[in-house]
């Protein structure tokens, strides 16, 4: 779960910051965006070999690094 303010931060200016991310992890990752705007959480999901996920992990922002992992 990603705290529903620092989502944009995931995504970046016309999802740069997600496409980084992924092509450094080789990670997969989707901002569920089902539920209202200023939901308090979003889900985020991470797919991907589980080394690729732990580079994703590493290479975030320490903000995320404290997110829910479900």
């Amino acid at each position: 779960m990603v705290p529903g303010p620092k989502v944009g931060l995931i995504i970046g200016k016309g999802g740069e910051t997600i496409k980084q991310l992924q092509e450094k992890s080789g990670a997969k990752m989707v901002v569920i965006q089902d539920g209202p705007a200023q939901e308090q959480e979003k889900p985020l999901r991470i797919s991907g070999e589980p080394q690729k996920v732990e580079v994703w992990l590493l290479n975030v922002d320490t903000g995320f690094q404290k997110c829910k992992i479900t």
